[in-house]
């Protein structure tokens, strides 16, 4: 049984709930998106989209009957659970990994320091190439206005190398940068996990 009524018949509402009390165990009540107030005996199907108000033969409001999440919604609901279990499980990871302060930051200095150690082989590799560079260009030089193929190419190939190696170096460094963002990033996050907070 089902009754549809307007916002303001309030008095009408009350006898109608009367009625509903006397043949039923409980009356769900609410206001459907085209604003009408509906009240029924059982869970009203044009308000599963939204809160409906329960009340019990007494008139005692009950628990009200939540929302029916559409598939949509109960997908992202499902997804964001499964976030936060992962997002969980990596916060205990890290925990494991970096049990303190010190730790963290032991590892934050030797990862620096490979880094480093990358980047001055890469830049003692920059200048042997430059010196490659520069005697081939003397080569060239001396061969006056017509050039072997043989030293255009030497001198083409040289400044290729330097190239590469420059961009080398350049990603060397961003991904020292990379890396050290990384670990700013979860020194904030351990400071909270090892103050017993779940972010």
């Amino acid at each position: 049984m089902r009754h549809y009524f307007s916002g303001g018949v309030a008095a009408g509402l009350v006898l109608v709930c009367a009625s509903v009390w006397a043949q039923s165990s409980a009356v769900y009540s609410c206001v459907d998106d085209r604003g009408r107030r509906l009240v029924s005996d059982r869970p009203i199907p044009e308000c599963l989209d939204r809160e409906q108000r329960v009340l019990g033969p007494s008139g005692v409001e009950r628990q009200p009957l939540p929302p029916v999440l559409t598939q949509s919604e109960r997908e992202h609901q499902q997804r964001e659970r499964e976030r936060i279990a992962e997002q969980r499980r990596l916060n205990q990871a890290l925990l494991l990994r970096y049990p303190d302060r010190n730790a963290h930051e032991a590892a934050r200095l030797q990862q620096a320091q490979q880094l480093d150690e990358v980047q001055a082989m890469a830049r003692a590799r920059l200048a042997s190439l430059d010196e490659l560079y520069l005697q081939a260009q003397k080569d060239l030089a001396t061969q006056g206005s017509n050039p072997t193929p043989e030293a255009q190419r030497a001198v083409k190939a040289a400044q290729m190398a330097v190239a590469a190696q420059k961009q080398s170096i350049e990603t060397n460094e961003l991904n020292r940068q990379r890396t050290m963002l990384r670990f700013d990033d979860e020194g904030r996050l351990l400071e909270k996990l090892w103050a017993g907070e779940q972010p």
